[in-house]
């Protein structure tokens, strides 16, 4: 249709003044100012949240004439025909991000309930105060307790009656689709805090599974080197994770941390941060050497090679056996 009208209107000469719109983005140009190429949104958000705002002249009688030609009238003539157009803005801040995220967290790990978690946030965000504008206008308002309750309770309705959500929503590449009134997922349909708290539920589930997965492998293969009389060194990427990972499989694996005197011993399995894989030495004896030399496992990507490079440097010494692998979590990267 684009096709054939654009060749019947070239020889008037005016097909740089014909628009190909949907009603929606038709709307959407006419809320927004051209000089700034910004929306009615985009400004709106600006005020909101205090950002510096540019002038905006207006010109008078600046209306054009136009003429709408309508394709598909069916589809004009639908159930939202002469219904108001509303636009709606979605304001981003960060801190409250992080708060959802956090709220979403406590829930799932410390089971605590609205009143602790109430009490608890509420120190949090107004803590936050000071640093972020809009998070101090909405408590001079008097209305950033109110939101952050919604945001608790919402989370909390979620989390225990899953089954309430599990049509309503849906993620494809990450991006989180509701239900609307004609039964359909669209990215725009926004219920409250609900499509936040569900697309924190599914990212959080997808994040353990593939934390899982690189843990399970990690185990497995220290499992195969142990059972080979050989010791293995773990380095983790800091004390959280390697504490983390030592608390969960400590028992059944022998594990020890940061025990380097007897790192080289058969059977031993010994977890380090980074910062031991560059400048120790480990004695590996000679059972170790004669079944292969101490295997070392790094858990994490180095951003410098350098560093990788001294921590594969911890096995296969002065031409002795060794040797290593990279077991990285996808979720890390």
């Amino acid at each position: 249709m684009k096709i054939i009208l654009k060749k019947n209107l070239e020889p008037f000469n005016f097909t740089n003044y014909v628009k190909y719109r949907t009603f929606e983005t038709m709307c959407d140009e006419k809320l927004s100012n051209q000089n700034s190429n910004k929306t009615l949104r985009n400004i709106i958000s600006d005020i909101i949240s205090e950002e510096k705002l540019s002038p905006i002249n207006i010109k008078e009688n600046e209306e054009e004439k136009s003429i709408l030609l309508i394709d598909e009238v069916d589809v004009f003539f639908s159930h939202q025909f002469d219904k108001m157009y509303n636009a709606v803005v979605t304001i981003k801040n960060k801190h409250i991000t992080q708060i959802q995220k956090d709220i979403w967290k406590h829930i799932v790990t410390n089971k605590s309930d609205e009143g602790q978690l109430k009490t608890f946030f509420e120190l949090k965000l107004f803590s936050l105060i000071d640093k972020d504008k809009l998070l101090s206008n909405l408590a001079h308002s008097n209305i950033l307790k109110n939101h952050l309750k919604e945001m608790i309770n919402t989370a909390l309705n979620i989390h225990n009656n899953i089954n309430t959500f599990k049509d309503k929503f849906k993620i494809t590449d990450n991006v989180i689709y509701a239900k609307d009134s004609d039964g359909k997922y669209s990215s725009s349909t926004i219920y409250n805090y609900e499509n936040s708290f569900y697309y924190l539920k599914l990212m959080y589930e997808k994040q353990e599974n593939f934390i899982k997965n690189w843990i399970n492998t990690i185990v497995t293969h220290i499992r195969r080197r142990i059972a080979e009389d050989r010791s293995v060194l773990i380095f983790f990427e800091n004390e959280k994770i390697l504490d983390e990972f030592y608390n969960s499989y400590s028992g059944d694996l022998g594990v020890i941390p940061f025990f380097i005197i007897h790192a080289g011993h058969h059977g031993k399995v010994t977890l380090l941060t980074k910062e031991f894989g560059r400048g120790v030495d480990f004695q590996s004896e000679t059972k170790v050497d004669e079944k292969g030399g101490i295997h070392v496992i790094q858990t994490f990507f180095s951003v410098n090679i350098k560093e990788e490079i001294q921590i594969k440097g911890r096995t296969a010494r002065k031409d002795e056996l060794g040797s290593y692998e990279l077991i990285l979590c996808l979720e890390h990267l």
